[in-house]
Formats: structure tokens, C-alpha cells, sequence
């Protein structure tokens, strides 16, 4: 009987050390993930921002050209 129980408490163990290596190796690839994606979530976000921003410049300036157009032509009319 004494055998027996040995027996099963190496199962235990070897089945526990199973288990926190899965655990490890998860929680590794999840960081690993997190570090790969944070980064190139903000350098997607900087990117989107300065279009964003050449965009806006873009409609500024054709507005006040389509104004500067619109007074040249009402001073020559």
C-alpha cells in the first residue's frame, strides 16, 4: 500500500509540473504578444493621426483657395 501511494503522489507532481509549464508557456506567449502588438498599435495610431492631420490641411487649404478664387472674381466682375 505504501507503494501505491508513492505512486500516486509522482503522478500528482509530474502532472502539476505539466500544468505550471503550460501556465508559463501561456503567459509567455501572451506577453510576447502584448509586446509585438502595443508597439504597433502606437505607431498605427501616430501614422492614422499625421494623415488625419495632412487631410485637414488638404480641405483648409482648397477652402481658402475656392474663397481667394470667389473675391478675385467679384473684384474683376
Amino acid at each position: 500500500m505504501h507503494n501505491g501511494l508513492s505512486n500516486h503522489q509522482t503522478v500528482s507532481t509530474s502532472q502539476h509540473t505539466v500544468t505550471q509549464k503550460e501556465d508559463i508557456t501561456r503567459s509567455t506567449t501572451l506577453s510576447g504578444l502584448v509586446a509585438v502588438l502595443f508597439p504597433l498599435m502606437i505607431v498605427m495610431m501616430i501614422t492614422g493621426y499625421k494623415k488625419y492631420k495632412v487631410v485637414v490641411r488638404q480641405r483648409r487649404i482648397n477652402r481658402l483657395n475656392r474663397m481667394w478664387n470667389l473675391a478675385a472674381s467679384k473684384k474683376f466682375s
